[in-house]
């Protein structure tokens, strides 16, 4: 890669990939058919912001609630924090892509009534390849329930732990399968503690990918909950029904596939609505019909496929070659 403020090597504009710096300072954006942005509600997402607004174009949105955004475009002037970036961002831009119709609604929600949004697609998240094929005696007991990724505090993984200590004593096991915050973790221990089930819990903390995986086709159950949401999908609850391991889930994003493919809780479970979700399906049958579900649905929503989806998007009839006049802020 040429350093950065040096001419670029013929080599460079042959490249597939280049650093995001690289637009505008040493490749014109128009020298694309289409420029897409994939941004969500994180810190290492600043320069891509600011390229946004620089040289406007499609903008794939993880996140609608951009609360990490630096402090570009507007200010407000009691706080200091940006205000209206999401609108600066969309104002000029060739058209919005979200994963869900949650994230739709929230998009509109989170602009003025009067905002003349440019054209909105819903593209899921893509799913991992699935698993080529799930061990038939998978899904018999002892029952390891789990919950997969980062656990911080909105992730209602208290009510989990309170949900297992209802479940008819038997032999199942809960396990934490990734990092979870330190304080968190200290609550966690003292609950379970309390509910006299702290010996049937296991916090693996953060680990090598392939150990992910392997939990991955190992647990029976997955419980993925948010109890906020800030438009995203969940990365974790698609390598889980890539992986066959069926999923219950709080997410909104999920209310927009089939009844099938995951079971749906409430935004706000109490614990027995959340161990009752768990008890029905702690049965071999219907287990294997949610796995076939959640294979079925991850492939048809492939990387490839999605790739193919958003060639479709940025060069649809209405999407001429770009012409670039960078915006000042």
């Amino acid at each position: 890669m040429t350093a950065p403020g040096s001419a670029p090597s013929p080599s460079l504009y042959r490249a597939r990939c280049l650093s995001a710096s690289s637009l505008g300072a040493l490749i014109s954006p128009a020298a694309y058919d289409a420029v897409i942005y994939t941004m969500g509600n994180s810190p290492h997402h600043h320069d891509t912001l600011q390229l946004a607004a620089d040289f406007p174009g499609w903008l794939w949105l993880h996140d609608i609630v951009l609360g990490h955004a630096p402090p570009i475009g507007k200010t407000d002037p009691t706080s200091g924090r940006p205000a209206g970036i999401l609108e600066y961002l969309a104002t000029g831009a060739r058209g919005l892509i979200v994963h869900s119709g949650h994230a739709a609604q929230l998009l509109r929600e989170n602009l003025p009534a009067d905002f003349a949004l440019p054209p909105v697609s819903i593209v899921p998240l893509a799913f991992p390849d699935v698993a080529p094929g799930v061990v038939a005696d998978r899904f018999q007991p002892p029952w390891i329930i789990a919950h997969f990724g980062h656990v911080n505090a909105f992730k209602l993984a208290d009510q989990l732990v309170r949900a297992f200590a209802a479940l008819p004593p038997r032999d199942h096991r809960l396990v934490f399968v990734g990092h979870v915050d330190d304080n968190i973790l200290a609550e966690l221990r003292q609950l379970a503690a309390g509910l006299g089930v702290a010996e049937r819990i296991t916090y693996t903390g953060r680990m090598p990918r392939a150990a992910f995986d392997a939990w991955l086709n190992r647990a029976q159950i997955a419980v993925q909950m948010r109890s906020r949401s800030h438009g995203e999908s969940s990365a974790a609850i698609n390598s889980l029904l890539a992986a066959g391991t069926p999923v219950i889930t709080n997410i909104a994003a999920a209310a927009d596939w089939p009844c099938e493919v995951t079971a749906r809780v409430s935004a706000a479970p109490d614990v027995a609505e959340l161990s009752g979700a768990i008890s029905k399906f702690l049965a071999p049958a219907a287990l294997a019909r949610q796995s076939a579900a959640a294979l079925q649905f991850a492939a048809g929503n492939s990387y490839e496929k999605v790739a193919a989806r958003i060639l479709e998007i940025v060069a649809g009839p209405a999407t001429p070659r770009l012409h670039f006049t960078p915006r000042a802020n």
